[in-house]
């Protein structure tokens, strides 16, 4: 009995092993395209900005893949078909930065670290602001 229970245990350890292992799609060779990553920060404060749009655009001016960069203002943009390409980043409240003729190829370059993109605050000038308040229809109050 006591080698039946030990067994099943030897059986279920590795059986744990074996569905811990997960899939990344990051194992080597196991990419179907090129990739670009890199991180985003404020030129100012020098923290990272979270959610920036990353675009990659082709030379027909399309956006062909892209992504948003995480808590720590890092990307990783995955399955880009070899190219030339130009990478737009932009977040609300910066100017936006276009990063050109960046090369993916499967022979050469297939991986493009762009390093730390520094994006610098921008501000709006507005002539008048104009507030307008309509007063509702019904209004409902306690008796």
């Amino acid at each position: 009995m006591k080698v039946f229970i030990s067994k099943i245990i030897i059986l279920l350890f590795i059986m744990n092993i074996i569905c811990a292992q997960s899939y990344s799609g990051y194992s080597k060779g196991a990419s179907s395209g090129c990739r670009i990553f890199g991180s985003v920060i404020d030129s100012i404060s020098q923290n990272p900005i979270e959610y920036t749009s990353i675009s990659v655009i082709n030379s027909d001016g399309e956006v062909t893949n892209g992504g948003v960069t995480d808590y720590e203002g890092k990307f990783d943009i995955v399955d880009i078909m070899p190219g030339q390409y130009d990478v737009k980043v932009e977040f609300m409240g910066f100017s936006p930065k276009k990063i050109s003729g960046v090369r993916l190829s499967f022979k050469g370059e297939r991986f493009k670290n762009l390093g730390k993109i520094s994006l610098h605050p921008t501000s709006l000038e507005l002539d008048a602001i104009k507030v307008i308040d309509d007063k509702p229809l019904f209004e409902f109050e306690t008796d």
